[in-house]
């Protein structure tokens, strides 16, 4: 929360900064305008770089969904700025429509229509694939894609292709098999699952190599939407549609790390969210018997597996970085030399009560599960919390995570991972690779939810090879 106040102090003073630059730039469209037709009196405006400046009142350019033409002399800018302070958290972005009348029919409109793109550097997404789950979450993707998504795209002039998903798996179907040579990007109207979904199938195409530079986006329309906050987080943006929306439109891109899932020197998965074992894997797939309440669903299973407190027996192997040779929240363990590039390789054995690698901040709107992550570092961070530690001590770090606080509690070992060797000892137990169950311990299936009784899982409850490659993927970012 200090993160994102700070980050929202720094844009109101930005804006304050940049309304009292007075000097124009020679790029800059001047011109007389009046607020309404029946105003008599005309005010300068300005369009430059940062937005537009009317009077004394600056429009931030990435508040800016888009200018269009409304008829005569005059345009309509659809604004969707932050709302006043508020007492808790990153404000809402509320819809708000400029319509400016140009004094004089001297060309100057045509000019701010021609330019308003180029000045704000939007060019690069001119046409995207949209993909929509209907089912999802509360079952709300279409609703949020016909209400609100579809209207801002149109008013940035943004091109799009619109599918809806009709079973699992559809969405690594389409990409698969679709031209995307003429789309700018790809969005999925979803939770997680979707995205995952569309990277998995970009990566088995025959020309996988090309596809990691085609950005990929998310509007939040799921039950944990964990890396649509990631993707806002940075940016101090909260995670809601118009927030999602306004990033995909201002066309900023980062890289993604993603980490192929390897059985028996077969790849069986990219996982680009988190894999779990353990009180996380228990806790995803257990939940699956109460969907009927939504995203609580989670919380309420986890309070359930946190008072039975399973543990399992396992063998973890961590490659951490040269710059993060220890753990950053307990004392090193089994530690060995270091390979030529300095990285140390790592062997954590015994009983487990959680092991989480996570690839971004949030595993959901509400979990901070790892901090220290970054989208591009070449790593999925490691949580671990071993047999010893205590139900109330469990509990606690559950109650911090939102925050992400957890963390520092000394019962949390925090790790930096470039690959990461699992090996389950023990019949018992779940792997859950970005929140779907991918593996089960023989002993533990008959006790599965009812959904997922008779699933042929796609792999083996065995020694797993988890290897991480930096920038796989690119992604809209706030």
């Amino acid at each position: 929360r200090r993160r994102e106040r700070k980050a929202l102090r720094m844009g109101d003073d930005m804006q304050q900064h940049l309304l009292n630059q007075g000097a124009a730039n020679a790029d800059d469209q001047v011109a007389q305008v009046r607020l309404s037709e029946s105003d008599s009196k005309a005010v300068d405006a300005r369009l430059t770089a940062n937005g537009i400046h009317i009077g004394k009142t600056l429009l931030l350019a990435d508040d800016i969904a888009g200018i269009k033409d409304a008829g005569g002399n005059s345009i309509t800018v659809h604004s969707y700025p932050r709302k006043a302070h508020g007492c808790f958290g990153a404000r809402e972005r509320a819809e708000m429509e400029h319509t400016l009348h140009f004094a004089a029919d001297d060309g100057e409109k045509q000019r701010w229509l021609q330019e308003w793109g180029r000045l704000w550097n939007r060019g690069a997404v001119r046409k995207l694939l949209v993909l929509i789950n209907p089912v999802g979450g509360k079952k709300q993707g279409r609703c949020l894609w016909d209400k609100v998504a579809s209207k801002m795209f149109q008013q940035a002039g943004i091109e799009v292709d619109v599918l809806e998903t009709t079973h699992q798996g559809h969405a690594h179907e389409i990409v698969e098999s679709a031209d995307l040579s003429t789309v700018d990007g790809i969005v999925c109207v979803s939770g997680d699952g979707l995205m995952v979904e569309v990277v998995n199938g970009l990566q088995q195409r025959s020309d996988a190599n090309a596809m990691g530079a085609i950005p990929l986006g998310i509007i939040p329309a799921g039950s944990g939407n964990g890396l649509a906050t990631s993707f806002l987080f940075k940016g101090g943006e909260k995670c809601d549609v118009v927030s999602s929306v306004m990033a995909i439109i201002r066309g900023h891109v980062e890289k993604l790390d993603a980490a192929r899932v390897d059985q028996e020197g077969e790849t069986r998965f990219h996982s680009v969210l988190s894999i779990g074992w353990g009180l996380a894997s228990d806790t995803d797939v257990e939940s699956d018997a109460i969907r009927w309440c939504g995203p609580v669903r989670f919380t309420i299973q986890g309070v359930v597996n946190i008072a039975k407190k399973r543990v399992y027996q396992g063998c973890l192997r961590l490659l951490s970085p040269p710059t993060h040779t220890e753990s950053l929240s307990s004392p090193t363990r089994d530690q060995v030399p270091p390979q030529s590039d300095g990285s140390h390789w790592r062997t954590l054995e015994g009983s487990f009560s959680m092991v989480w690698a996570v690839n971004v901040t949030h595993c959901a709107y509400d979990n901070m599960t790892a901090p220290y992550a970054e989208l591009c570092d070449g790593c999925f961070d490691v949580l671990v919390v071993r047999e010893e530690v205590p139900r109330s001590t469990i509990f606690g770090m559950f109650l911090e995570m939102e925050k992400g606080n957890h963390v520092k509690n000394p019962a949390v070992e925090y790790y930096k991972a470039r690959e990461i060797v699992w090996e389950p000892l023990t019949s018992e137990g779940m792997l859950c690779v970005d929140g779907e169950l991918v593996a089960c311990g023989k002993d533990t299936a008959p006790h599965l939810p009812a959904m997922h009784q008779g699933k042929v899982l796609p792999m083996d409850y065995g020694n797993t090879r988890i290897k991480i490659h930096q920038g796989l993927l690119t992604v809209f970012v706030a």
